[in-house]
């Protein structure tokens, strides 16, 4: 029986370049943080690669760790550093996976109107300079 295995300086360092979409888009996987993220993906049933989980939570994610391995994935176990430095967040939540993107997902882009107005509606100190700035008028 497979097992979860001790994180190497590499896999830490493939998982914080999936910070970046080139990475991303070459390897054809991205970065979940948090438990919820990676128990929702195991739920919908996601192919995970990749794995990484504080040692000392080991216990606690076992489901998840039993799940990536029976799908021909790998797990690992790192300590805070290590997952400090392939997490994203501040202060990670003790798990994060590399999950495959899905085939022929279409790519997303918003309308030109969504953009403006979140650009317009997004900064209060804009939308104050902007009224003023119409007031004068």
């Amino acid at each position: 029986m497979r097992t979860a295995q001790p994180i190497t300086h590499e896999r830490v360092k493939f998982f914080k370049s999936l910070q970046e979409r080139k990475t991303r888009d070459s390897e054809g996987l991205y970065l979940l943080e948090g438990a919820r993220l990676v128990r929702d993906a195991m739920l919908a049933g996601a192919h995970l690669p990749l794995l990484l989980v504080l040692r000392e939570e080991e216990e606690k994610y076992r489901e998840i760790i039993a799940y990536v391995l029976a799908g021909g994935g790998q797990a690992y176990l790192g300590d805070e550093k290590a997952l400090s430095r392939a997490c994203a967040t501040k202060t990670p939540q003790g798990i994060c996976a590399a999950a495959a993107l899905p085939e022929n997902a279409p790519v997303l882009t918003a309308p030109p109107e969504i953009t403006v107005l979140r650009e317009v509606t997004g900064d209060p100190a804009y939308k104050n300079r902007q009224l003023a700035k119409n007031q004068r008028l």
